[in-house]
C-alpha cells in the first residue's frame, strides 16, 4: 500500500482528542449509575444480614426463656465478657453478617471487647437488652433486665437492630438527631459500634445514654443513613424496614418496649 493512503487513514490529533473526550464523557455518565446500583446492592444485602440477624436474636430468646439476649454480659462465674453479637454467634452463618457494606472499612483501631472478632456497625437496642451490670462494677447501679418477647407491647414498631455509627445530637427535632454526611452542619461518624441508644440521659430508662455523645467512643451510637438518605431497621416482630430520618430522637417511642413506634 502506497505511503500516502497510509497517512490518509491516520488519525489526526484532533480526532484523537475528539474520541477521548467522547469517552470521558460516556465513563461520566456510566460510573455514578454503576455507584448507584452498588449502593441498592449493598442495601439489598445489608436487609438480608439484619433479616438473619433479628431472626438469630428471635431464636436465642426462645431457646432462653423468651428473653432478649443482654447487649453486654460481663464476666462472671468464669465465663468469659460478650457482646451480644457473640452471645447470638451459634444462631448465625458467620461474623461478616454483622457488618453492613455499605459501612467504612474497619481500620484495625477499633474495639473488639471480647476477643472473639465481634466487630460490628449493626446495633442492639439497648432499651430493650441492658445488660448484666448489677453488682459486678461499683457506682453503675442496679440494671433491669433485658425483656421477654412476649412483654414487648407494640413487636411490629419497636427497633431491634439497625444501622449504626451517628454520634447522635441531644433533641427532640429527629433530623438535628441524626445528621450524617447528608445534613449540612458537621457530623462526627464512628467506623463501628454495637449499640443503639438514645441521644442523652434525659431519655427514659438509660441513665448512660450521655456517652452516645463521644465520638471516640467504639461503642454507643445513634442511628447512621448509610442507604440513599436512609437506615435499614429490624424489629421484634421480626420484619426490616428502611426507615427515613423522623424516628430517632430523645425519648423516642420506637426504642421504648412498652410504647413502640406508631
Amino acid at each position: 500500500m502506497p505511503l500516502k493512503q497510509r497517512r490518509a487513514r491516520a488519525f489526526t490529533l484532533i480526532e484523537l482528542l475528539v474520541v477521548i473526550a467522547i469517552i470521558a464523557i460516556l465513563a461520566g455518565m456510566l460510573l455514578p449509575a454503576l455507584a448507584q446500583a452498588k449502593g441498592k446492592a449493598n442495601a439489598i444485602k445489608c436487609v438480608n444480614n439484619q433479616k438473619q440477624i433479628t431472626l438469630a436474636l428471635k431464636l436465642y430468646s426462645t431457646e432462653n426463656d423468651d428473653r432478649i439476649t443482654t447487649a453486654w454480659h460481663f464476666a462472671v462465674a468464669g465465663r468469659p465478657n460478650k457482646t451480644w453479637g457473640t452471645i447470638v454467634q451459634p444462631y448465625l452463618a458467620s461474623r461478616t453478617i454483622m457488618w453492613c457494606p455499605s459501612g467504612l472499612e474497619r481500620p484495625g483501631g477499633n474495639r473488639d471487647w471480647d476477643a472473639s472478632g465481634s466487630f460490628m456497625n449493626i446495633g442492639l437496642n439497648w432499651e430493650i437488652s441492658h445488660d448484666n451490670f448489677n453488682g459486678l462494677i461499683a457506682n453503675y447501679g442496679t440494671q433491669p433486665n433485658s425483656y421477654r418477647e412476649q412483654d414487648i407491647v407494640k413487636p411490629a414498631g419497636t427497633v431491634y437492630t439497625c444501622d449504626l455509627g451517628n454520634v447522635a445530637i441531644p433533641g427532640v427535632n429527629p433530623k438535628a438527631s441524626v445528621q450524617t454526611p447528608y445534613g449540612s452542619a458537621p457530623v462526627s461518624s464512628k467506623a463501628s459500634a454495637w449499640l443503639l441508644i438514645y441521644p442523652t440521659e434525659t431519655a427514659p430508662t438509660h441513665p448512660y445514654s450521655q456517652l452516645v455523645l463521644s465520638a471516640g467512643d467504639a461503642d454507643y451510637a445513634g442511628p447512621i443513613y448509610r442507604h440513599n438518605k436512609r437506615v435499614n431497621v429490624g424489629f421484634v416482630d421480626g420484619h426490616v424496614e428502611t426507615m427515613g430520618e423522623t424516628w430517632y430522637y430523645d425519648g423516642s417511642p420506637w426504642l421504648n418496649a412498652l410504647v413502640g413506634g406508631p
